[in-house]
């Protein structure tokens, strides 16, 4: 069976600051071409063109199917005392497949990855990171350590154009795949919050 990220239903690419996981992501939503794409709040909307990516200003649950949602950073956007956007979230994580909606959340904070988030994501793109500090029990933990045969490596590192990809619906065991750049990929992709003068981005 050919891997289709269209048949993904949660997505989540997880690295450290600087691993790639933006361009990832972007790698991922290029190949996803049967449906709308999105992006919630990004920092520099008007350079998403190129991308077929469009930006939406609110999780609107209502309104969303069929389509192809990224948020980037969502502990950043979702912080853990706002329970209206986190009780959001979660009825989206219960309605993905119902709406068929392809989300995709990265991220460079491995805490923000909880147990009950795990329980819905069925696919993970992992870039590289500090496997030391990656909580024992973890999905990702246990991902790197079957890719490795069990052996934990203290040194794990990957390059920019490098992903661990693992889909438990669609793959038998974690795959090293490449990730390269899209083509219309620039600093303003890359660091969109350097570039934006919009003082009302929502960050906490």
């Amino acid at each position: 069976m050919s891997f289709s990220w269209s048949k993904c239903k949660i997505i989540t690419v997880i690295g450290d600051t600087g691993s790639g996981k933006t361009a990832c992501s972007y790698s991922i939503l290029d190949k996803i071409t049967d449906r709308d794409k999105y992006i919630l709040n990004h920092p520099l909307p008007d350079i998403l063109g190129p991308s077929g990516i469009k930006n939406i200003k609110d999780l609107d649950t209502d309104s969303l199917k069929d389509c192809a949602l990224w948020i980037d950073e969502p502990q950043l956007i979702f912080p853990k005392y706002d329970k209206r956007n986190n009780d959001s979230l979660l009825m989206l994580y219960s309605l993905i497949r119902q709406k068929d909606i392809v989300m995709i959340l990265s991220t460079s904070d491995t805490r923000w990855i909880n147990k009950g988030m795990e329980a819905y994501v069925d696919t993970w793109g992992i870039k590289d990171l500090d496997f030391s500090l990656i909580k024992q029990g973890s999905t990702i933990r246990k991902i790197i350590a079957q890719k490795y045969h069990n052996i934990m490596p203290a040194g794990f590192s990957m390059a920019k154009d490098e992903a661990i990809l693992y889909c438990r619906n669609q793959l038998d065991k974690p795959e090293s795949i490449q990730v390269p750049l899209p083509e219309y990929w620039g600093e303003q992709f890359s660091k969109p919050y350097k570039y934006s003068k919009d003082t009302n981005i929502k960050v906490f």
